[in-house]
């Protein structure tokens, strides 16, 4: 019976450590995007669940003029900047630093007659350290929502988002 205990003992010391990947120890990511889910731009925050998954929230903005067209397709004259509120997650298929993943998230659009809600699904790809610089690229797909076309959009919308893991 001893000879089970410390084969089993034996056996877990030759087991190859796992390291803590960079999602595991820094958790945090604040980040700028360029175009993407926020319109023109937008700043955003999110946090690692799990070394896999990982959810954020941000706001962006557009001008009315852009947000009239998206909305209904309209011409306005106004330059009005008017907020988008997001929240999404992601699930990161592989890897650790360099990581394709999709991502989807609902978009709180904000009006005076209506409120509209849309699900924009993506895919993309992120480059990660450790405390430092993290990079992604994402392809997003408004006209593919599930709860909500997003009219005059184009058929893939891409964004460049930099950040600071900490």
């Amino acid at each position: 019976m001893r000879w089970v205990f410390f084969l089993l003992l034996g056996w877990g010391a030759l087991a190859p450590a796992q390291a803590d990947g960079p999602r595991q120890k820094e958790k945090n990511l604040i980040s700028l995007e360029v175009l993407g889910r926020g319109g023109y731009g937008s700043i955003q925050y999110d946090r690692a669940i799990h070394r896999k998954f990982s959810v954020g929230a941000g706001v962006g903005a557009v001008t009315a003029t852009t947000y009239a067209v998206v909305r209904s397709l309209t011409s306005v004259t106004s330059t009005q900047v008017e907020p988008w509120y997001f929240m999404y997650a992601n699930y990161y298929l592989a890897g650790e630093y360099i990581s394709p993943f999709v991502t989807g998230g609902a978009i709180y659009i904000p009006s005076n007659t209506k409120v509209d809600l849309t699900l924009w699904p993506g895919a993309g790809i992120e480059f990660r350290t450790h405390v430092g610089p993290t990079l992604r690229i994402t392809f997003y797909l408004p006209k593919a929502s599930p709860i909500g076309t997003v009219p005059g959009w184009p058929e893939i919308w891409s964004g460049l988002t930099l950040g600071y893991c900490f």
